[in-house]
């Protein structure tokens, strides 16, 4: 019986007994030129979280698929206009992507991090 290398999988984290088949998969994904491309550009977006200052947790509606969304603090967001992220006043309400939803929230509540 193989002793579980990991006892909590934490967002972020995987289970070492299968780093054979990761590896395989890893070597796949490295011989796609355009997942390469992709993350390449990724190493040129500005990073946006949501701020400390923000209620704990945010719900907002999701415009795609209607249901209620949870984003807790320091979760990251794509805002979708970032040209003008910077001249919105803090109080309007920002288009964001978070994971595969598309949910507005007040700019107050988003940070710009560093960039990928």
């Amino acid at each position: 019986m193989r002793k579980r290398c990991m006892n909590t999988i934490m967002s972020g984290s995987i289970d070492i007994q299968d780093e054979e088949e990761i590896d395989e998969s890893l070597e796949l994904l490295m011989q796609d030129y355009q997942f390469e491309q992709d993350l390449i550009n990724s190493f040129n977006d500005q990073m946006y979280i949501i701020s400390d200052a923000a209620p704990n947790p945010i719900w907002t509606l999701c415009s795609l698929t209607m249901r209620m969304v949870r984003i807790l603090p320091t979760s990251e967001v794509i805002p979708v206009d970032t040209v003008s992220f910077n001249y919105t006043s803090d109080d309007n309400l920002i288009e964001c992507l978070f994971g595969t939803n598309l949910v507005k929230i007040p700019k107050k509540y988003v940070e710009q991090g560093e960039w990928h």
